[in-house]
């Protein structure tokens, strides 16, 4: 899941972007401190079997923040994607990534 707006909300409208980003933060702090939940919810919405969630939960990690561990491996994420020809030119990440509402 990614959380995005365009650079016109971020420019005309940074307070209701904010909030957004202020829900999110919550509900991704709330989801990994109650992993029973993603369980749950993962089998109601994507109708997966329990076990199956149960074994790959450990293995997720909701994140939310922005910080320079996050931009390292956005970088090295897009430098494969180039590599392998997934994509046709590198993206400006500091173009398209903001840490303004970290």
């Amino acid at each position: 899941m990614i959380l995005s707006a365009g650079e016109k909300a971020v420019k005309d409208n940074p307070q209701h972007v904010q909030m957004i980003v202020d829900m999110h933060r919550k509900a991704v702090d709330y989801a990994m401190a109650h992993p029973e939940q993603i369980v749950e919810v993962a089998m109601q919405k994507l109708g997966q079997q329990k076990k199956s969630i149960e074994l790959a939960v450990p293995n997720v990690e909701l994140a939310w923040k922005i910080d320079d561990v996050f931009m390292q491996r956005a970088n090295a994420y897009t430098q494969l994607m180039f590599e392998n020809k997934q994509i046709r030119q590198m993206p400006d990440l500091g173009r398209y990534i903001t840490k303004q509402f970290m």
